[in-house]
């Protein structure tokens, strides 16, 4: 092999040598083998004792290998050669994955809010605040954070939450490599969080005729959005009329 082991290139050479100058030898005479796609034999040269066989075209991920036979050329007094020889590499085409997970709460007023980052086939994870993406709607912001180590998961965290809107992340490309340099792809849009710093409004209406001469008489709440926590203790009764109770 005149290349590195594994590879991800398109493109790898091999060296084949003999003992001596032969004669005979051709591109016929290499077998060309292996998983992995698209390749081909589509160089061929050398002299004597010493060739160069370049295989591309190679597409995806497997092996690579060649083979010669015996008996395939002979040297300068006419003995063929009696041993075959095979060799190959391994191709790894396959870049590293990367997943955003959910944010960690929804609705929020000021966060935090984190993400968990999942890499798969990763060797060196490189992710920084910079490579986040801070993907906005309305007056919704804050600030990014990346902490953890590892190969497999980083956590991004969004602080500093304020104004009302939508906040969620995207993953910039190259942020993990394997042995042979493959590099993550982009990842994202994420799912999004509301933000939510507008407090809820109150009216009160009336339900029945006013004046009215009932001993029961009906009042209608109503928020200006969903809320939770309201009960009738926080209800208060006034008026000048007696014996009135909710």
């Amino acid at each position: 092999r005149d290349d590195a082991d594994p590879t991800n290139a398109a493109t790898v050479h091999f060296s084949v040598d003999f003992s001596e100058s032969v004669t005979g030898f051709a591109q016929a005479d290499v077998d060309l083998t292996g998983t992995a796609g698209g390749k081909s034999i589509t160089g061929f040269t050398g002299s004597g004792a010493n060739y160069t066989v370049t295989v591309g075209g190679i597409s995806g991920s497997g092996t690579v290998a060649i083979d010669v036979d015996a008996g395939k050329c002979t040297d300068a007094a006419g003995n063929n050669n009696t041993a075959g020889a095979s060799i190959s590499y391994t191709i790894d085409q396959d870049a590293p994955t990367i997943g955003i997970g959910a944010q960690s709460e929804d609705p929020t007023n000021t966060g935090p809010v984190t993400y968990t980052i999942t890499y798969s086939g990763a060797d060196f994870v490189t992710l920084t605040d910079g490579d986040v993406t801070l993907n906005k709607t309305g007056t919704a912001d804050g600030t990014v954070a990346v902490t953890g180590a590892g190969t497999t998961t980083r956590t991004v965290t969004i602080s500093s939450i304020a104004g009302n809107g939508t906040l969620g992340i995207s993953i910039a490309a190259g942020t993990a490599t394997d042995a042979v340099g493959n590099t993550a792809p982009s990842a994202g849009p994420s799912t999004t969080f509301t933000v939510d710093n507008t407090a809820p409004t109150c009216t009160i209406s009336r339900d029945d005729a006013d004046p009215t001469n009932a001993a029961t008489v009906h009042f209608s709440v109503d928020f200006s959005e969903s809320v939770t926590g309201f009960a009738q203790a926080d209800v208060d009764l006034t008026g000048t009329a007696g014996g009135k109770s909710i």
